[in-house]
Protein backbone atom coordinates (compact mmCIF):
# COMPACT_ATOMS: atom_id res chain seq x y z
CA UNK A 1 0.00 0.00 0.00
CA UNK A 2 1.63 3.51 -1.48
CA UNK A 3 1.06 6.44 0.88
CA UNK A 4 -0.72 9.08 -1.28
CA UNK A 5 -1.31 13.01 -0.71
CA UNK A 6 -3.82 15.02 -1.43
CA UNK A 7 -3.25 15.11 -5.00
CA UNK A 8 -3.27 11.35 -5.41
CA UNK A 9 0.60 11.27 -6.26
CA UNK A 10 3.01 9.91 -4.02
CA UNK A 11 3.48 11.37 -0.70
CA UNK A 12 7.43 11.86 -1.70
CA UNK A 13 6.56 13.91 -4.70
CA UNK A 14 4.02 16.08 -3.10
CA UNK A 15 5.78 18.24 -0.45
CA UNK A 16 3.31 16.08 1.46
CA UNK A 17 5.98 13.64 3.51
CA UNK A 18 6.52 15.62 6.42
CA UNK A 19 2.56 14.68 7.05
CA UNK A 20 2.46 11.35 6.47
CA UNK A 21 5.77 10.92 8.63
CA UNK A 22 3.93 13.03 11.24
CA UNK A 23 0.62 10.64 10.82
CA UNK A 24 2.97 7.50 11.11
CA UNK A 25 4.75 8.62 14.04
CA UNK A 26 1.40 9.03 15.86
CA UNK A 27 -0.06 6.19 14.51
CA UNK A 28 2.83 3.83 15.97
CA UNK A 29 2.66 6.13 19.37
CA UNK A 30 -1.20 5.30 19.41
CA UNK A 31 -0.24 1.49 18.66
CA UNK A 32 2.35 1.71 21.67
CA UNK A 33 0.34 3.33 24.24
CA UNK A 34 -2.80 0.65 23.63
CA UNK A 35 -0.30 -2.11 24.19
CA UNK A 36 0.43 -2.96 20.70
CA UNK A 37 4.25 -4.38 20.79
CA UNK A 38 6.76 -5.17 18.26
CA UNK A 39 10.47 -6.15 17.88
CA UNK A 40 13.54 -3.88 17.38
CA UNK A 41 13.76 -5.69 14.24
CA UNK A 42 10.60 -5.14 12.47
CA UNK A 43 10.41 -2.26 10.12
CA UNK A 44 8.07 -0.26 9.41
CA UNK A 45 6.81 -1.29 6.60
CA UNK A 46 6.47 -4.67 8.23
CA UNK A 47 4.54 -2.84 11.37
CA UNK A 48 2.36 -1.29 8.80
CA UNK A 49 1.73 -4.48 6.73
CA UNK A 50 0.22 -6.22 10.88
CA UNK A 51 -1.73 -2.93 11.33
CA UNK A 52 -3.19 -3.17 7.59
CA UNK A 53 -3.76 -7.03 7.79
CA UNK A 54 -5.73 -6.51 11.25
CA UNK A 55 -7.93 -3.30 9.87
CA UNK A 56 -8.78 -5.65 6.98
CA UNK A 57 -10.00 -8.40 9.00
CA UNK A 58 -12.02 -6.42 11.67
CA UNK A 59 -13.65 -3.71 8.75
CA UNK A 60 -15.75 -5.17 6.60
CA UNK A 61 -15.02 -4.77 3.01
CA UNK A 62 -16.46 -1.27 1.21
CA UNK A 63 -16.79 0.21 5.29
CA UNK A 64 -14.09 2.85 6.45
CA UNK A 65 -13.16 3.54 10.25
CA UNK A 66 -12.62 6.66 9.70
CA UNK A 67 -16.56 7.46 8.82
CA UNK A 68 -16.03 8.86 5.54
Amino acid sequence: MEAVGETGSPDATNGMGWAWRAAWREACDSAWGAGVRWSPVDTERGIAGRIAECLEAVTPEGESDFGA
